[in-house]
């Protein structure tokens, strides 16, 4: 039997997770799971203001867009998170 090259080891526990939460809140996983920081808050950051501008009707237009943006992108991080060969960093135990 030979091994199929595109079949990598398990991602961690922490990667799924972050993808997790960045398809729930955008740039919530990359903050708490990820390396890129800037990326994360960046992605949340849109989100929100995205979020904000559609309480109003003409900001939907650009909201919405906005929104999608951010999550499109998040999901891609969190997928990236995935594939990375670095683990995520430790989280600092509880007391």
């Amino acid at each position: 039997m030979s091994e199929n090259p595109s079949i990598g080891p398990p991602a961690s526990a922490g990667s799924v997770n972050g993808l997790v939460l960045n398809i729930i809140l955008p740039g919530l996983g990359g903050l708490i799971y990820g390396q890129a920081k800037g990326a994360a808050v960046a992605q949340l950051v849109l989100f929100l203001v995205g979020l904000l501008l559609c309480l109003t009707l003409i900001g939907i237009l650009l909201g919405l867009p906005l929104m999608l943006a951010a999550w499109v992108w998040s999901i891609i991080s969190g997928v990236g998170m995935l594939s990375s060969k670095q683990p995520p960093p430790q989280l600092p135990p509880s007391i």
